[in-house]
């Protein structure tokens, strides 16, 4: 691809700060997960979002089946490709990310 120019453009796995994760109710049911400080509207596994439920943040007492309020206490381990211009989350898209992506961060960070 133009944007990532072979021999120009390098892989590796780092982790992004949730803010927030959420389920929704259409033709079928999907979880996703929103991104900070760079902002990115992922797809997740029924897993993770339930690993999430589950294990909810301190403070976090609203039980809304729902909705997640992350925050910074969870974190998401993705697989990056860069290049001098461009930056892109690998298995991410048109399909969910790997199960076991949501973890919950090494230091929390609160956000605002």
């Amino acid at each position: 691809m133009a944007g990532f120019p072979a021999g120009k453009s390098h892989t590796r796995q780092v982790l992004f700060v949730i803010s927030r994760a959420y389920q929704t109710h259409g033709k079928g049911t999907s979880q996703y997960i929103q991104t900070m400080p760079i902002w990115s509207n992922l797809e997740i596994t029924r897993e993770d979002f339930a690993f999430m439920r589950n294990h909810r943040r301190p403070g976090d007492d609203d039980q809304n089946a729902y909705e997640i309020s992350s925050q910074g206490y969870f974190c998401a381990k993705v697989t990056i490709e860069q290049s001098d211009k461009a930056l892109r989350i690998l298995h991410s898209g048109s399909q969910k990310l790997p199960q076991g992506t949501v973890i919950l961060c090494p230091i929390p960070t609160r956000l605002p």
